[in-house]
């Protein structure tokens, strides 16, 4: 049996039409399956970083942002990310500090 070298980018299109769907929990699972199939596959790190971010988890998703930056440093796309996943991970902890407060 042939294992497909580029069974990767199937489970990161897949991961693609799931979270435009809605389905961010399926799409995570397939990017997943992208990432450990090529961890060098920085696209799929940068968009795995961007639906975490989605969901409000911010912290897992600057991990991909920055794993995504040091396999391509020039991916601008993923520098952005990088800068508004962290912006919106401080304003979080500011609101939850806010509310423990009042």
């Amino acid at each position: 049996m042939q294992i497909n070298p580029d069974l990767f980018r199937v489970h990161n299109n897949l991961a693609i039409l799931l979270a435009g769907q809605g389905e961010f929990l399926e799409s995570v699972e397939h990017y997943k399956q992208a990432i450990t199939q090529y961890p060098g596959f920085a696209k799929a790190h940068n968009n795995l970083g961007s639906v975490l971010a989605q969901q409000g988890r911010f912290e897992e998703s600057i991990g991909h942002f920055e794993r995504a930056i040091t396999i391509d440093p020039n991916n601008t796309g993923a520098r952005k990310n990088l800068e508004l996943a962290r912006s919106l991970a401080g304003a979080k902890v500011n609101a939850e500090i806010g509310q423990k407060l009042k």
